[in-house]
């Protein structure tokens, strides 16, 4: 049998055809997986950092409090 260039660079061609043909469905899962991933870790985070907690009210003063107590709670609550 005799191989000349053109047999040789069919050979070529149908095997990176056969290479893409397994390759493909697997690059594509993994590049939408990957993005899908990387949405969902990102809306996360994002949703994460939105989230401020209040800061707790150290001048919160009851009506009808004597001074007494207003400075007891204070001092309560800086401890």
């Amino acid at each position: 049998m005799h191989i000349t260039i053109n047999r040789l660079k069919h050979i070529f061609i149908a095997g990176i055809q056969k290479f893409v043909n397994v390759i493909t469905p697997g690059a594509v899962l993994s590049a939408f997986l990957g993005i899908v991933l990387f949405v969902i870790l990102t809306t996360v985070w994002l949703m994460y950092k939105s989230v401020e907690l209040p800061e707790p009210n150290i001048y919160e003063i009851v009506p009808g409090a004597t001074s007494r107590e207003i400075a007891y709670d204070l001092a309560r609550k800086h401890i």
